[in-house]
């Protein structure tokens, strides 16, 4: 889903941070599994960023309840914003010659997204027992999972045949993948691999952003990887063992890997690494 535009939302930006503003993320601003690729170069006062989507949240509710929007003014103090929530990001703007197409990273709380951003959508509404709304979150096991399962090269080779400079929701619905539940993730051990991977190459770009999350596979700070060969074997367990799952052969994955020319000449060690 996207957040806000730059153009038609322009007079919510803030040039210059001050106490109690929100960052507004870019897609420029993440790379795989990292939300501080860049400094944000606009902020966000939290009342005016929410003002702006009441009415936006307020339609979700309505159609999460399977209501009219009246309806669903009623119970407008149960209204949560998907700031409130870590999301997972997805960058627009690729192509299929980069290094990378498919750029997913966890985001914060409390950020305000451009259009060249797109998170997923955080929570759904839905009635309680006593007349209520509640609001059911993403969990964040489906979010890492996700996470782990986009950003590989067998992902990113198949997306390679459909994008050419953007990437849309259209392009993602189309790439075969698992969608397991909880119990799912944490039972089946690849699953639950690709999941404490990307959690803790997330955690590695900020245990402070995300350090809520490491409980789930009961990670402390002295397991988070911070050298860049800890967080490309990482990386690689997740690649193999998306093409694993995917049924593709150690020939047929050699063949994947020349394909991606722009990584053979910024990071020939993460290839060979792969050969491995």
């Amino acid at each position: 889903r996207r957040e806000l535009h730059t153009t038609d939302d322009k007079d919510l930006f803030i040039e210059k941070d001050a106490p109690g503003l929100l960052p507004l993320f870019e897609g420029k601003m993440i790379w795989q599994y990292s939300h501080v690729f860049e400094k944000p170069q606009y902020w966000l006062d939290p009342t005016a960023f929410d003002a702006r989507l009441k009415s936006k949240e307020l339609h979700r509710m309505a159609q999460d309840l399977g209501v009219p929007k009246a309806e669903a003014i009623k119970h407008e103090e149960a209204v949560r914003y998907d700031r409130e929530f870590v999301r997972l990001g997805l960058r627009e703007v690729a192509a299929d010659t980069n290094e990378r197409s498919l750029i997913f990273s966890l985001l914060p709380k409390h950020c305000g997204l451009g259009h060249t951003l797109f998170a997923n959508a955080a929570k759904n509404y839905a009635p309680d027992a006593v007349g209520g709304v509640q609001v059911q979150p993403v969990s964040a096991l489906r979010l890492l999972f996700a996470a782990a399962w986009f950003n590989s090269l067998p992902s990113d080779w198949l997306a390679r045949f459909m994008i050419q400079i953007h990437v849309s929701k259209t392009h993602l619905y189309r790439l075969p993948l698992p969608q397991p539940d909880d119990d799912t993730i944490r039972t089946n051990p690849d699953y639950a691999q690709l999941a404490k991977n990307a959690l803790l190459l997330s955690l590695s770009a900020s245990w402070d952003d995300f350090a809520e999350l490491a409980p789930l596979f009961a990670i402390q700070p002295t397991d988070v990887p911070f050298t860049a060969k800890a967080k490309d074997l990482l990386r690689a367990e997740n690649d193999k063992t998306v093409a694993r799952l995917y049924g593709i052969s150690g020939a047929e994955f050699a063949h994947l890997l020349r394909s991606f020319k722009g990584m053979a000449s910024k990071r020939p060690e993460y290839l060979m690494l792969l050969d491995a």
